[in-house]
């Protein structure tokens, strides 16, 4: 007496099962071995969920490849599949689960913080599920050159969101900001999600620049040779202003340890504002302009 024939699942739908990435259509192959008429179908859904049955083609030759375009997959989960045979018999032939994670998809959203040399980026985090979970990479370019970055394999964090610094930056600087999702754990299809960028820029460094008049007297005469000295924190040009407006011999003046000044002759009576706009040598600070002191020029006393 024969024994009962059987429909053989080849091991390569494992391998040929995860050809998708997000909600594409995964592509499920059977490799049958035996020739005879017997039906296939497929058992699928979230790993540990409840599952759907998809039937399959009626086969009735050797080395037939069955296809099935299973669709509506979530991003980034884990699921379960398990392939079955009838022979026409009371028996059937089963596979074991095989288990397959689709591609994450990209985080939605991220804030960030600067500070003069770090930026720190937040977003809301995806916890995973049975058996596998997230972690997340941020890299920075500025002008298109990675620098070094110490936010690799970000984990979850308390209150939904996931945060890193990256510090050591630049000041005064824009970044280009890159955040991907990976899968830590499952066994198939583990990958990384399409980068999420954003831009954002270190704080700049602050410069500063106060004015010292007629050595505190702000009391000018008219037509006198006034002194006014403009102390800065970092070297640049200072150009002093009379009213808002530059004074003539006193533009772009360069600072020498930090010191600049001014000889001022008042040439107009009344009150008067003097400022001054400091441009700082370095572009890790931005221009800065001290704030306005009122004087009062009056008439000049005494013979020349």
């Amino acid at each position: 007496m024969f024994g009962v024939q059987k429909a053989v699942i080849s091991p390569v739908i494992i391998q040929s099962m995860v050809d998708s990435v997000g909600t594409r259509p995964a592509i499920c192959k059977l490799h049958p071995d035996k020739h005879f008429t017997f039906m296939s179908a497929l058992r699928w859904g979230l790993a540990n969920d409840p599952q759907t049955d998809i039937t399959l083609s009626s086969v009735s030759s050797d080395n037939v490849v069955l296809t099935s375009n299973i669709t509506g997959l979530l991003p980034g989960r884990r699921y379960q599949v398990t392939s079955t045979t009838s022979p026409g018999i009371s028996q059937d032939v089963g596979g074991s689960p095989i288990y397959f994670t689709t591609t994450p998809d990209s985080i939605t959203a991220a804030t960030a913080t600067s500070s003069t040399s770090s930026i720190t980026l937040s977003w809301v985090y995806d916890a995973g599920g049975s058996g596998y979970s997230f972690s997340y990479d941020v890299t920075a370019t500025l002008n298109g050159i990675q620098i070094a970055a110490n936010c690799q394999d970000v984990t979850a964090a308390s209150g939904g969101l996931h945060s890193c610094t990256l510090s050591g930056l630049t000041a005064n600087s824009a970044f280009l900001i890159s955040i991907t999702k990976s899968i830590t754990g499952g066994t198939y299809g583990n990958g990384t999600s399409d980068a999420y960028t954003l831009a954002a820029s270190t704080d700049p460094n602050i410069a500063t620049v106060s004015l010292i008049i007629n050595g505190g007297n702000v009391n000018l005469q008219f037509g006198s040779t006034i002194n006014i000295v403009a102390s800065t924190n970092v070297a640049g040009k200072v150009t002093f202003r009379l009213n808002g407006r530059a004074i003539k011999s006193c533009k772009s003046k360069s600072t020498v340890s930090l010191s600049v000044t001014c000889a001022w002759r008042p040439s107009v009576h009344g009150t008067a504002t003097l400022s001054a706009l400091f441009n700082p040598t370095s572009n890790l600070y931005t221009n800065v302009t001290s704030t306005p002191a009122r004087v009062t020029v009056v008439r000049r006393t005494g013979t020349r």
